[in-house]
């Protein structure tokens, strides 16, 4: 057993300066990764551009407290609601920033938070309808100070 501890303690230690070469960049989403998760999303249901009201301002300071309000064109009635709304980002470490779902008891389709973003991007918004589709928009913003690093 000593012998076994002292073989991966040396293993370990002559392993330890190749892992310190190796880079440490930070890796991010990119704009196929962002479209590749609406797609998991979205499947083979149909998406309608439009209907969606997407507030983010297009210039953004400091990038680790985004403001954004996302409000979807919806009576929210039983027949007719907002089912889920995903914000995708294309240049975060994970496209997937968040999802909010919704029931008609929301009472309005309207969210208002504030998430990170690591640079420059295009951020979409897939809202899901109860009627069996999808409607869609996006959003550019300038980010001056990155966030999202690991580090």
């Amino acid at each position: 057993m000593k012998e076994q501890l002292q073989y991966n303690r040396r293993a370990l230690l002559q392993a330890l300066p190749i892992l310190l070469i190796l880079p440490c960049a930070p890796t991010f989403a990119s704009k196929n990764d962002a479209m590749d998760a609406m797609q998991k999303i979205i499947g083979e249901t149909p998406v309608k551009d439009g209907g969606i009201y997407f507030e983010l301002s297009p210039l953004i300071e400091n990038g680790n407290s985004v403001p954004i309000k996302i409000e979807v064109e919806s009576p929210m009635s039983s027949q007719n609601y907002v089912k889920a709304i995903h914000v995708i980002s294309e240049d975060n470490p994970l496209p997937n920033i968040f999802s909010a779902y919704l029931t008609p008891q929301s009472g309005k389709a309207k969210i208002a938070t504030r998430v990170r973003l690591a640079n420059t991007q295009r951020v979409w918004v897939l809202a899901e309808m109860s009627q069996g589709y999808y409607a869609r928009t996006f959003a550019d913003t300038n980010v001056t100070l990155a966030a999202c690093f690991e580090g």
